[in-house]
């Protein structure tokens, strides 16, 4: 198993941190740790398609990752991640003033990961800490 990079999590430590893990038959292969505010800023800028919220967008607006509702001993599986690839790289950075400083860094190390797991044929798992 690899170290979590928590270059983004730092400095929030007692918040909740969401991992984005890469795995390969069942060995995580590298983690991204965030504080979950990036996350929100991040997917607050996501609009819904003509068939409702779809991707990651659904999940973070019927509150899934909410402490409530988050199963913390199983990670949520991306199903579809062109979709969310496609999700993620459609946000109009260049236009859009992100409420915190890291956001758009941690947006794109995002971005990186799910193409990394597309290109090498992995899963990438969400999980709230």
């Amino acid at each position: 198993m690899s170290e979590i990079n928590e270059i983004y999590y730092e400095g929030y430590e007692g918040e909740p941190e969401i991992l984005f893990i890469i795995e390969n038959n069942g060995i995580k292969r590298k983690m991204l740790g965030i504080w979950d505010g990036f996350l929100n800023d991040i997917l607050s800028d996501v609009k819904p398609t003509d068939k409702g919220w779809v991707g990651i967008a659904y999940y973070w607006h019927i509150g899934m990752f909410e402490d409530e509702h988050w199963l913390r001993d199983k990670p949520w599986r991306i199903d579809d991640l062109s979709s969310v690839y496609k999700q993620l790289t459609s946000i109009n950075h260049d236009m859009r003033v992100f409420r915190y400083y890291d956001t758009l860094a941690v947006l794109c190390n995002i971005i990186d990961l799910i193409k990394e797991a597309m290109e090498n044929n992995e899963e990438v798992l969400i999980y709230r800490d």
